[in-house]
């Protein structure tokens, strides 16, 4: 009995140790293998694509070095960024340790972008490995538009005024219009002068009322030439006209100033009066005045030096006439005419009259005898077409 005792309690023994020994060789296939951390190097720490159109891309390549001594065996990518879109794509297989493989990373703006400078990001992470960050950053500027096709152009590329007196009335003063025309496929939207002159005289550009003026129209620009009060002489100068499409467009400019009335070519425009009839109205009683002012004007381009005044009248108590002439400097006059109705003074002080200016005639009734007064004075000056003035008056 007791031999069975021992026998049973060595046999349990027995059995206890093998299940610790298979319990001890159960932890040990439960513990995990041992894992190689990798890394990865990268060539640039930042990736600029500097100046991108709208609409267009632009790719920069990073190197993406195994920098561990373990096998990378797989590479992931995740990139953002504003003002478009960017894309990274790469075949990849085993990264051995200290291998390479160089990874694209495109840049793609959007057509509709505002231009300005954006940021983005791109992250690279290897199995088992801590992801890497790029930054990026792209400069999107405006798209090319269509070339400009064509040119801006002038109808005339010099100008010259001619031969004028000095002087600042009309006389002296001489506009050309010059046609500016569109001739680009693109709307001009600017369009700006500069001028430089030398000698005497002023010349004046004036771009009336631009603001945009479309393929195939045009403007007119007028450019005036001021003799001025100033010695006579040569004018010299360049207008430039400088478009917001195309070059600037130069046009070159001449003039000749003379001595007041000596100006060359046909005589332009005309002598006028601000009265063509003067009515001195009714008179009650003989001796009773009244005088006019009429004023003659010298709208031509010479100088008046001198103005003949014939003076007629005629009444129902007879007719007369007269005739006198201005010329000179400080020449004056008093002329008088007469007929039993009464009689008309003409006075005046009389000086060269240069292109723009004026003279002052005075014309003085005296009343006579009653009955109807009509007269005429015809003013013919040195330059220009006679001027015919009517004259009347009644005397109760």
């Amino acid at each position: 009995m007791k031999m069975f005792k021992s026998k049973l309690i060595i046999n349990v023994l027995v059995v206890l140790f093998t299940i610790s020994l298979t319990s001890c060789k159960k932890d040990d296939d439960a513990t995990p293998p041992v894992v190689n951390v990798v890394s990865i190097k990268l060539d640039k720490s930042g990736v600029d694509f500097e100046k991108v159109k709208q609409g267009d891309s632009k790719q920069v390549v990073v190197k993406v070095t195994n920098n561990s001594k373990a096998t990378i065996k797989s590479l992931l990518s995740k990139a953002t960024i504003s003002g478009g879109s960017v894309g990274v794509s790469f075949k990849f297989s085993s990264l051995a340790p200290g291998k390479s493989i160089d990874v694209p990373v495109k840049f793609t703006s959007k057509k509709t972008t505002k231009p300005g400078a954006y940021k983005g990001k791109l992250v690279l992470t290897p199995l088992n490995g801590k992801s890497v960050e790029v930054n990026l950053s792209v400069n999107v500027i405006k798209a090319d538009e269509e070339p400009v096709k064509g040119t801006v152009i002038v109808d005339k590329n010099s100008i010259d005024f001619g031969s004028l007196p000095r002087g600042t009335g009309t006389g002296s003063m001489k506009e050309v219009i010059v046609k500016l025309t569109n001739n680009t496929n693109k709307t001009l939207e600017g369009l700006t002068q500069k001028l430089s002159t030398k000698g005497v005289g002023s010349v004046e550009a004036t771009l009336v009322n631009f603001s945009s003026l479309a393929p195939g129209k045009s403007i007119n620009i007028p450019v005036k030439f001021t003799s001025g009060d100033t010695d006579p002489g040569s004018f010299k100068g360049t207008l430039t006209l400088i478009p917001s499409i195309g070059n600037p467009i130069e046009i070159k400019l001449s003039a000749a100033v003379t001595a007041s009335g000596t100006g060359t070519g046909p005589t332009t425009g005309k002598v006028i009066v601000d009265k063509q009839s003067v009515d001195f109205g009714s008179f009650s009683k003989s001796g009773l005045t009244k005088t006019v002012t009429i004023r003659l004007t010298n709208n031509t381009n010479k100088t008046i030096n001198s103005i003949k005044l014939d003076f007629s009248t005629a009444s129902n108590n007879g007719s007369s006439s007269s005739s006198s002439t201005l010329s000179g400097s400080g020449a004056s006059t008093n002329s008088r005419v007469s007929t039993n109705n009464g009689f008309i003074k003409i006075g005046s002080n009389f000086s060269p009259i240069e292109p723009g200016k004026s003279l002052l005639i005075t014309l003085e009734f005296t009343s006579g005898k009653s009955g109807k007064f009509d007269g005429k004075l015809t003013l013919t000056p040195s330059v220009g077409e006679p001027i015919d003035v009517a004259l009347s008056s009644l005397v109760m």
